[in-house]
């Protein structure tokens, strides 16, 4: 299975940085970096600019499954 980023980032025009963590890849734009697929569910953690770039700490989803959303324990039924 494979994920993209959110594409609010594709309104970017200047050079972008992804920045995980085990690499840093580098985009002339939003819109490149929206069509890249990856193999884990990333999140946006922080963007800010670098020189003439914008950069995007992303973090890994580890909760794509979770079902507990109000705070309560969740049951098992098995």
């Amino acid at each position: 299975m494979t994920y993209s980023l959110t594409v609010a980032i594709q309104y970017i025009t200047c050079p972008v940085v992804l920045v995980t963590d085990t690499q840093e890849i580098r985009f002339d734009n939003g819109r490149e970096a929206v069509e890249r697929k990856f193999d884990k569910y990333y999140l946006i953690d922080e963007v800010f600019a670098r020189k003439d770039e914008i950069v995007v700490h992303l973090k890994a989803n580890d909760k794509i499954n979770a079902t507990n959303w109000c705070g309560e324990e969740q049951v098992s039924f098995f």
